[in-house]
Parts: C-alpha cells; sequence; structure tokens
C-alpha cells in the first residue's frame, strides 16, 4: 500500500506542480497582455486626439472650385423704346416772294396784281418728338469667364455631422482615459 500512497503522492505532486506552472504561465501572458492593452490605449488615445484635430481644421476649412464657363447665349425678344426728344430750333427764315393778288376794281373787274414780299422771321421754339418703337434682337452672345466658388464647411449641414463624430470620439477618449478629450492645438492654418 505504501507504494500505491507514494505513487498517487508523486501524481498529485506533479499535477499540482503542473497546475502552479500552467498558472505562472496564464499570470505572465496577462501582465504581457495587460501592458500591451495599456500601450494600445496609449496609442488610441493619441491617434483620437490627431483625429479631434483634423475635424476641427475640415469644419474651418472651405471647398474652394473655379467654374469655367465658355458658352454662347442666345438673346432674343423685343426691346420697346419709349422716350422724347426735344428739338430746339433757332433760325430766321428769308422771304423773298411775290404774291399774286387778286383786287376787285370797279368797272375793270378782277385784277390779279403782283405784291412783291422780301421779309426775315425769326424762328426761336423746342419741338417735342415722340418716339415709339419696338426693336427685336435676336443674337448670340460669347460668354467666358471663371466663376470662382467658396463654399465654407462650417455653413453646410455636414458641419453639424462632423460636430456629432467628435462627441463620440469625445465619449470614447473619456472611457478610455477617464477624461475628456483636449482641445486640439494644431498648426494647420484654416482656408479662409
Amino acid at each position: 500500500m505504501k507504494e500505491k500512497f507514494a505513487l498517487s503522492s508523486y501524481a498529485q505532486w506533479i499535477v499540482a506542480c503542473l497546475s502552479l506552472v500552467i498558472n505562472v504561465g496564464l499570470i505572465i501572458a496577462l501582465l504581457v497582455a495587460r501592458s500591451e492593452l495599456f500601450a494600445l490605449r496609449g496609442e488610441v488615445a493619441t491617434t483620437l486626439t490627431d483625429l479631434l484635430a483634423v475635424l476641427e481644421n475640415v469644419k474651418a476649412s472651405s471647398f474652394d472650385y473655379t467654374v469655367a464657363i465658355d458658352q454662347e447665349l442666345p438673346v432674343k425678344g423685343d426691346i420697346p423704346v419709349s422716350f422724347v426728344v426735344h428739338v430746339p430750333i433757332k433760325t430766321t427764315i428769308p422771304i423773298n416772294t411775290s404774291v399774286s393778288v387778286p383786287a376787285n376794281i370797279p368797272f375793270v373787274g378782277t385784277v390779279y396784281v403782283n405784291v412783291p414780299i422780301s421779309a426775315n422771321v425769326p424762328v426761336d421754339l423746342t419741338v417735342d418728338v415722340p418716339i415709339e418703337q419696338t426693336i427685336p434682337i435676336d443674337i448670340t452672345v460669347p460668354v467666358q469667364l471663371d466663376v470662382p466658388i467658396s463654399i465654407k464647411i462650417a455653413d453646410m449641414p455636414l458641419a453639424q455631422n462632423l460636430t456629432d463624430l467628435q462627441a463620440v470620439l469625445n465619449d470614447l477618449f473619456a472611457s478610455l482615459t477617464g477624461s475628456p478629450l483636449p482641445t486640439p492645438t494644431t498648426g494647420i492654418t484654416p482656408t479662409p
């Protein structure tokens, strides 16, 4: 019986030692994993801080584009024109003529007498000339220009989505580190 007791005792010691080695190996593996997890958590926190700075810069930037227009624009229609032209007239009209005037002479009858007329008639007046006209237009105008377009991201609905994403990142950062995400300070200057 002594041999059975000794054999079972050795088996228990081997199992206990094996269990101790496995537990020590497991504790070492967990400590290594914990160390790597803390290092990874720090890297994630740094990445989240950088990502917040990028989002701030995106919100402060603008979308700039220049649209080149090279088209022919047809213009067709009628343009009514209505105005009054004031025409000043200042002159002298010379009159040099003779007029045949009938004269009724008793016992002779009607006689035509030539009467010479020589005079200068001064004219000083302003004549209003109304002009009412419809002018038809049918032309094609070439249009060549560059139109700059600048849209600020902060003025778009996208800005609210970026703000919501920042709130989610702040919550994730707070759950990793126990403190809120710091305000970013970057050297990137947003486009005005």
